[in-house]
C-alpha cells in the first residue's frame, strides 16, 4: 500500500498568493511529519509540522521555504485509488476524542525510530546496518517489537486495531471495527485501585498506564486482561481520589467489551511519554544501558562522552530523547484518573520532540 496522500488546501500554506492556489494531491513533504491524534465527530484530527513551499510565480515549480505549519488540524477521510488520504479542512480548535494507542509487549512506552546510519558511517562507528523499527521500553530493558515495519503509519492505520486485530486497517469509521472481547477470565472481577506518591497508579496489581487501554465516551474503563478487553466502571471509596493516596477505589468488571477498540480513548502523550516516578526512572536506566552496550559494541568505549553519569527528572519526559516536558508529574502517573490531554496540548505547541506522534527522527543520546 502506498504512503496516504493529502489535499492541501492554499490557507494551509499560509496567505501569501504566491504559495499552492487551489487544492492539490500530494505526498507529504519533506521534512514533514503527521499524526493522527483523534476523532471530533466525524473528522480526524491531526498533528501536522510541515514545511512550505513558495511558488516561483512563473511555472510549476516550487522553490524556497515559507514558514513552518504545524498544529492540529481537522481532516476528513477520503479515499485516492483505494487508499486512505486526508482532506485537511482547516485549524482544530476545542475537544477532540484522542486516539486509541495500545501497549505493545506489555508496555505502553514504545517508540517507532527512523535511524539514520550515514551519521554512524561519518564519524567511523561500526552499528550493523537497520531498517525503520519499533522499539518497546520497560523497567527492565529495550526490545525490538518489529524490524522493518514496512507497513507502520499511524497516519492511515489504526495502532489498536493493529495490537487486537493482528491486521493493519484504516482507523474507524474509514476501516471495519475490530473487537477483541475477554473470553471471561476476570467477569465480575473487583480490581483495586492504588494511588501511590511518585509512583503510577496501580489497577490490581497492574500499573494502570500500560493496563488500562482507555476511556469510553459513557465514562467506563476498558482493561485489557489477559484473555481480551473487559468493560469496568470506577467504584471511588475516597472522598477525594487525586487527593489521597493508598486505596481510593475499585473497578468493577461489568463483562467482556465488545466494542470497536477505536472508540476507546487513551491517554494523550502515549506512547512516548514517561512520568517521573519509580518506574519512569528505572525505564530511563534501562534505556540508557541499552544505548551503552549499543556504543560498546559498536567500538566506543568511552561512552561518557555520549552519556550522562547519572541522570535524574522532576517531570515527565519524552522518550527516547529523555528531554523533561512540562507536564504535571501527577496527571500522568494517575492516569485515568488524571487527564493529561489539556496539559499534553499545551506543552506540544510544535510538536519539537514527537510528542503527539509515535515516531521519531531523532538519535539524541548525546551530551
Amino acid at each position: 500500500m502506498s504512503r496516504p496522500g493529502f489535499f492541501w488546501r492554499k490557507w494551509l500554506e499560509g496567505s501569501s498568493r504566491w504559495i499552492y492556489v487551489g487544492m492539490c494531491p500530494v505526498e507529504m513533504l519533506e521534512g514533514s511529519e503527521s499524526a493522527v491524534v483523534g476523532r471530533a465527530g466525524d473528522k480526524f484530527v491531526l498533528y501536522i509540522s510541515a514545511p512550505s513551499r513558495r511558488w516561483d510565480g512563473e511555472g510549476d515549480l516550487f522553490k524556497g521555504a515559507g514558514p513552518r505549519v504545524q498544529g492540529l488540524f481537522s481532516a476528513k477521510p477520503v479515499l485516492i485509488k483505494g487508499s486512505l488520504g486526508m482532506l485537511v479542512e482547516g485549524p482544530h480548535s476545542g475537544a477532540f476524542k484522542p486516539l486509541c494507542i495500545p501497549p505493545l509487549g506489555g508496555s505502553r512506552w514504545w517508540v517507532f525510530s527512523t535511524m539514520d546510519w550515514s551519521f554512524f558511517e561519518e564519524h567511523g562507528l561500526n552499528y550493523p546496518p537497520g531498517d525503520h523499527a519499533l522499539y518497546v521500553l520497560t523497567e527492565s530493558g529495550i526490545s525490538q517489537y518489529c524490524s522493518p515495519c514496512h507497513e507502520f503509519n499511524s497516519t492511515a492505520h489504526s495502532l489498536c486495531k493493529f495490537a487486537f486485530g493482528g491486521k493493519w486497517l484504516y482507523h474507524s469509521p474509514v476501516g471495519p471495527p475490530v473487537s477483541a472481547p475477554g473470553a471471561g477470565a476476570l467477569n465480575d472481577a473487583e480490581l483495586p485501585v492504588i494511588k501511590f506518591r511518585d509512583r503510577y497508579l496501580r489497577v490490581g496489581e497492574w500499573i494502570a498506564w500500560h493496563r488500562v487501554l482507555g476511556i469510553l465516551d459513557d465514562g467506563k474503563w476498558v482493561i485489557i486482561g489477559d484473555d481480551g478487553l473487559y468493560e469496568a466502571v470506577f467504584k471511588p471509596t475516597a472522598k477525594n481520589p487525586l487527593g489521597e493516596f493508598g486505596e481510593v477505589g475499585y473497578v468493577k468488571i461489568l463483562g467482556p467489551y465488545a466494542g470497536d477498540v477505536d472508540d476507546v480513548q487513551s491517554p494523550c502523550g502515549a506512547p512516548r511519554l514517561v512520568a517521573c516516578t519509580e518506574e519512569g526512572l528505572r525505564a530511563a536506566e534501562a534505556l540508557l544501558k541499552y544505548i551503552e552496550g549499543l556504543l560498546k559494541s559498536s567500538g566506543v568505549y568511552d561512552v561518557i562522552k555520549f552519556l550522562p553519569r547519572a541522570w535524574t527528572c522532576e517531570k515527565p519526559f519524552v522518550i527516547p530523547e529523555l528531554v523533561e516536558i512540562n507536564v504535571p508529574n501527577e496527571v500522568v502517573a494517575d492516569w485515568p484518573l488524571g487527564n493529561p490531554c489539556p496539559h499534553v496540548l499545551r506543552a506540544a505547541d510544535g510538536d519539537p520532540l514527537g510528542l503527539l506522534t509515535t515516531r521519531t527522527w531523532y538519535f539524541c543520546w548525546t551530551p
